[in-house]
């Protein structure tokens, strides 16, 4: 399986991807006890933004080969806006996301993997308005 972002496919950069997804936000509901009550008030709050974390693996001939193509991953994954992020197994959804911090690189002889989280908009649009 592999994902859109920004406009450029993961199988650009042969990634392999491995994927844990919310199926719906968190919700910020606060729940208040009152002393000699029994149970607590909710007071109902807004849906958070989703995470999704992606797990990516690629294969490598050479180290010049591996730190270019990480680069270029890099520079992919970069943005300063949220941009659109779709998955492969829903292709008419559209989430409005940004990579959600670091990302460490991990090589183990002729493979590479690291995680991204994407942190998005708590409801997806469809491919159509």
């Amino acid at each position: 399986m592999g994902f859109i972002f920004d406009g450029t496919h993961s199988d650009e950069y042969k990634l392999i991807v491995k994927t844990k997804r919310q199926i719906l936000p968190d919700i910020d509901d606060k729940y208040i006890d009152i002393p000699g009550r029994d149970g607590a008030y909710l007071v109902s709050g807004k849906a958070k933004d989703r995470l999704f974390h992606l797990r990516c693996q690629l294969e490598f001939e050479s180290l010049e080969a591996l730190r270019a193509l990480v680069r270029n991953i890099a520079a992919w994954l970069y943005t300063d806006t949220k941009s659109e992020l779709v998955f492969d197994d829903e292709p008419d959804i559209i989430y409005q996301a940004k990579l959600g911090g670091a990302i460490d690189f991990e090589t183990a002889k002729a493979f590479g993997e690291f995680s991204a989280v994407f942190r998005a908009e708590p409801f997806a649009y469809g491919a159509e308005v």
